[in-house]
């Protein structure tokens, strides 16, 4: 099988122009985050499980995923992929190794905040004994 890339690339850059996508559209900037959901001004046990549920779930990130697409596209992205593989991969391992770090800590965290509400309830029922109630 003989592989143009030119072609390739002309169709890539056809398909960009055809469906309207230009430089400007590119930029960060314009992506909106919701940050509300990340402003907390109160401990909520409930809402601290559901996190930390989701982050001993969601914590690993995955450098290789399908590629989907037309046969031109994949073809293209897949010789990107190997391209970059070299970068990519160790970035993602230290972010794994990272999260992991962080999901140990929050369940241990999480362990913690248990003993200290079993402390809190048993000197509750010490005071209340001493108190004589």
């Amino acid at each position: 099988m003989d592989v143009n890339v030119e072609n390739i690339m002309q169709e890539i850059k056809n398909e960009i122009k055809a469906k309207g996508y230009s430089n400007d559209m590119l930029s960060f900037d314009d992506i909106i985050i919701d940050s509300s959901s990340m402003n907390v001004t109160k401990f909520d046990k409930i809402k601290f499980e559901e996190n930390l549920y989701d982050a001993n779930h969601e914590w690993q990130v995955n450098s290789y995923r399908m590629i989907q697409g037309n046969k031109v596209s994949v073809f293209f992205k897949k010789v990107l992929r190997k391209c970059m593989y070299f970068f990519v991969d160790p970035i993602v391992n230290s972010q794994n190794g990272f999260n992991a770090s962080l999901v140990r800590m929050m369940n241990q965290m999480s362990c913690y905040i248990d003993e200290q509400n079993k402390e809190i309830e048993e000197l509750k029922k010490r005071i209340d004994k001493l108190e004589g109630k």
